[in-house]
């Protein structure tokens, strides 16, 4: 009996000792883990701030690129800008009060700060070959067409008997970027002409469309408002938040259709047509 209680004893006692060898252990695995979570921490922390350290130049180099090779010298602007508006309003298609749009625009530039730096060259009926000869003979800074657009992106023009005449985005792009020198902005006053001003961009600094069908209140408030604050002196995004706030104060709504866009790293915070 004392001997089996010995080795009782003995046996309880190795026990001991190998659970206090596995608490040690599991203190050290415990400790190694807390290190490597440590060090993992630390790592994404250090490249996190890598990467923002990166992202900063990038967003610091675009700023500086903006300013020293898209941005306008305000004392460079042209001492007056055409803005040449193109309307089409053919015979088989319902018909749009083009010329009150027209009328407004010219209105409110009329009204405007700097409304002798401005020239509203009217041009009707217009027909695909009337679009380059319109642009040569004017000279415009902006091109503005009125008229009907489909949901492919196709805009209409007239034909000789005033029927409509399909133009497809790509077509409109490869004309205009034979004018792209002259041309900073094509303003699509259209029925689905987003398209057509996603390509215009490739060419041209800036572009805006809209997005789905628009009636001819918001295309004439909208249009009329865009070009008072030009004449105002105002930037081209100012210029086009100020338009789509008008749809709001008029309680027409719909501010969402009109978009703007833009040529790659073009701010268009920085595209100014008109000063004092």
């Amino acid at each position: 009996m004392t001997d089996f209680e010995r080795r009782i004893a003995d046996k309880g006692a190795e026990l001991n000792r190998n659970l206090g060898y596995l608490e040690r252990e599991l203190d050290n695995q415990r400790h190694q883990q807390e290190q490597a979570d440590k060090r993992r921490r630390d790592d994404e922390k250090r490249h996190q701030q890598a990467i923002s350290r990166e992202l900063d130049k990038q967003l610091q180099a675009h700023r500086e690129m903006s300013r020293s090779k898209f941005s306008i010298d305000l004392t460079t602007l042209p001492d007056k800008i055409t803005v040449l508006f193109l309307g089409s309003n053919p015979l088989d298609q319902s018909a749009l009060q083009l010329d009150e749009e027209a009328r407004a625009i010219d209105r409110m530039v009329r009204q405007a700060e700097h409304r002798d730096a401005i020239n509203f060259k009217t041009w009707w009926a217009t027909r695909p070959q009337d679009l380059l000869q319109a642009i040569n003979e004017n000279n415009p800074t902006i091109v503005h067409f009125s008229g009907h657009g489909d949901e492919h992106g196709n805009l209409v023009f007239q034909g000789h008997q005033g029927e409509s005449r399909l133009v497809t985005p790509e077509a409109i792009s490869a004309s205009l970027a034979t004018v792209s020198e002259s041309v900073d902005l094509v303003f699509f006053n259209a029925c689905f002409s987003e398209t057509q001003a996603s390509l215009i961009t490739n060419h041209i600094k800036a572009a805006i469309g809209m997005s789905d069908a628009v009636d001819d209140d918001v295309a004439r408030v909208f249009a009329a408002q865009f070009y008072s604050s030009v004449g105002f002196g105002r930037s081209l995004q100012t210029a086009f938040e100020q338009a789509r706030a008008a749809l709001l104060l008029e309680g027409i709504g719909q501010d969402e259709l009109p978009v703007l866009m833009t040529a790659t790293e073009i701010d268009p915070a920085q595209i100014y047509f008109v000063t004092a």
